[in-house]
């Protein structure tokens, strides 16, 4: 990751240290006005499809330059490539022998992402590289085979249910993270404890994504009237950070509790101000061990929550966006209780209204979608509870002629 001078995160595939020309030309053309992990992403499939191609000792450039386009057997071993997961692939890659037990493969999704990114790329090349003629029936087929050779998505089969972190967990990690609990992880500094807590009971009342939580200033939280403001400062010049954590969709206002004031007061006040270099930015979470006072990163974050996974018994598998499935529980059952009186379409709308504000969802999108088909479920399901009752009152009536 690169940035800038007027701040701009730019991801670069490097080889030999130098960056990759035809991918960094790809993605400052085709990606503009992407987010930095978007442009990751594509380049991580890139760098699979080089990865390939060095395998297959296939000099791409000097192919296309001379015409001379993938043909169906290179596409048909380059899409079997991407099935495999990446320790699978670097086996592979590295002439390590293989059982075919041991080959492992990544989801349905992640290979539609692969294909995808490398057909743009791989279309791209074609008509950056090669004057030929045949060019755009190349590309005709390229599209054309890679949608023959897409696997069957079966996910609408699977029913999703909104996840929520049950009462017996919430009470192992409330008391773990506790900064005087014997069972807190982190034994050797005061700040690092109150740190972590304010994290997890942030998480844990607002449902904010990670990156929002680690784009948290001093001067976006009102103590007066204990509101947190999330706002999106992408490719900010003054935060350091290469990799810079930010708020995803909307901006928006969210109400804090009073304890949860407390304790960020509490930690602005007494730990923040570890080291002169927590004085030169507002960012709310900050490094107490290695790069002192500096913003705290995603991967930081990420190890707040192995460290809990490994320390404290029943808590594995407890990750930071499991809170915001959380929340969504959480919002779920306010409006069942309070707006219980409303129809199911009236309760739909103001079910999406009210998540799509408070989760920082696209007003035009359609995350909180989602969530709404359980109304469908309420009533399909209350349907046939009135039918049960009709068929059982029937029953009985012509059991009474009888």
């Amino acid at each position: 990751m690169i940035k800038m001078q007027n701040g701009l995160r730019v991801p670069v595939l490097l080889e030999n240290g130098i960056p990759h020309f035809y991918s960094t030309l790809h993605i400052s053309r085709e990606f503009l006005n992407t987010s930095h992990n978007t442009k990751k992403n594509v380049l991580e499939c890139i760098r699979l499809f080089i990865q390939w191609l060095k395998n297959q000792d296939i000099q791409i450039e000097q192919r296309l330059a001379e015409g001379n386009f993938l043909n169906q057997v290179e596409l048909e071993r380059l899409l079997d490539f991407l099935n495999y997961d990446k320790p699978t692939i670097s086996n592979l890659c590295s002439g390590v022998a293989i059982h075919p037990r041991s080959y492992k493969f990544v989801s349905v999704k992640t290979y539609r992402n692969r294909a995808a990114s490398i057909k743009n790329y791989l279309k791209f090349l074609y008509r950056f590289l090669s004057s030929s003629e045949e060019r755009k029936q190349a590309e005709i087929d390229l599209d054309a085979f890679i949608k023959t050779r897409q696997p069957r998505d079966n996910s609408y089969k699977k029913i999703k249910e909104e996840k929520a972190i049950s009462d017996k967990i919430l009470s192992l990690l409330f008391n773990a993270i506790e900064p005087s609990s014997s069972d807190n992880p982190w034994t050797s500094d005061l700040g690092i404890r109150v740190r972590n807590q304010l994290i997890v009971c942030l998480l844990y009342e607002t449902g904010i994504r990670r990156g929002e939580l680690l784009g948290i200033r001093i001067s976006d939280i009102n103590f007066q009237s204990n509101q947190l403001a999330v706002k999106r400062r992408h490719d900010a010049l003054d935060d350091s950070r290469l990799s810079q954590p930010n708020t995803k969709t909307r901006e928006r206002n969210i109400p804090l509790s009073d304890s949860l004031i407390d304790l960020m007061h509490e930690y602005v006040s007494k730990h923040r101000g570890v080291s002169k270099r927590a004085k030169r930015h507002e960012l709310l979470f900050v490094s107490h061990k290695r790069n002192k006072g500096e913003p705290l990163s995603l991967q930081s974050l990420n190890l707040v929550f192995r460290t809990l996974n490994r320390k404290v018994e029943d808590l594995s598998g407890l990750h930071p966006h499991l809170f915001r499935h959380h929340m969504n529980y959480k919002i779920s059952k306010l409006i069942d209780e309070k707006f219980s009186h409303l129809g199911a379409e009236d309760k739909a709308a103001t079910d999406a209204q009210i998540r799509s504000y408070h989760m920082g969802w696209s007003s035009t999108g359609n995350s909180q979608e989602h969530y709404n088909k359980r109304y469908a479920r309420e009533k399909a399901n209350e349907a046939l509870r009135n039918r049960d009752i009709k068929l059982a009152l029937m029953s009985k009536k012509d059991e009474g002629e009888d």
